[in-house]
């Protein structure tokens, strides 16, 4: 499963970077994080709850942040077990920061992941629309914690996904990238193959 887009935040690009390093926000804007824990280095550990369809769990989810390009952008690689009876999966993220002006960022975006276990049952048109639904939410956090950092936001419940057939999920999400960040996407994918090689 992949997912690309893209979103313009009204903060400098600085600003962004940090705040997407800082565990504590990071608790708050991730939808269901019950914990957000900076371990050594750049890896954090977070436990999320959430539901997916017939499958409810709290996700023990390890991050660990690499291709760290300050204020540039990142890239992330999380593993995330929910247990026998839900699954779980492992994914890489991608993040590119670009200068709109002194105060507006464009952040571009690419996800994937492979889904393992009883979740993998669920078809990827489903897992998809889900996950889009968690981006989304997830920005709508964000951007909110940014604008007023003494926000705060409730994220011990579980966050309750809607059907796939419903029509929730955000569509605009899945709009294709300008140029410019499809370039960026592909140049820290390019560095990290490269690292890999």
């Amino acid at each position: 499963m992949e997912l690309t887009g893209e979103r313009v935040l009204n903060a400098s690009r600085d600003d962004i970077f940090k705040a997407l390093h800082d565990a504590t926000l990071l608790r708050q804007a991730v939808p269901g994080c019950q914990r957000f824990t900076r371990l050594e280095g750049d890896r954090y550990e977070a436990e999320i709850a959430l539901k997916v369809g017939p499958f409810t769990g709290k996700l023990v989810t390890m991050v660990n942040v690499y291709n760290d390009d300050p204020p540039m952008g990142f890239s992330l690689q999380v593993q995330a077990d929910g247990g026998d009876a839900m699954g779980g999966g492992d994914g890489d993220a991608h993040v590119a920061l670009a200068v709109i002006d002194e105060n507006t960022t464009n952040l571009a975006y690419h996800l994937s992941a492979i889904p393992r276990g009883p979740i993998a049952e669920l078809t990827d048109e489903i897992l998809e629309k889900k996950a889009k639904t968690l981006v989304a939410e997830f920005f709508s956090r964000f951007e909110l914690m940014l604008t007023d950092p003494d926000q705060h936001i409730g994220g011990a419940g579980t966050i309750e996904l809607p059907a796939a057939d419903d029509g929730a999920a955000s569509t605009d999400m899945a709009e294709p990238l300008p140029v410019a960040g499809v370039a960026a996407i592909e140049s820290a994918e390019a560095t990290t193959r490269a690292r890999v090689e």
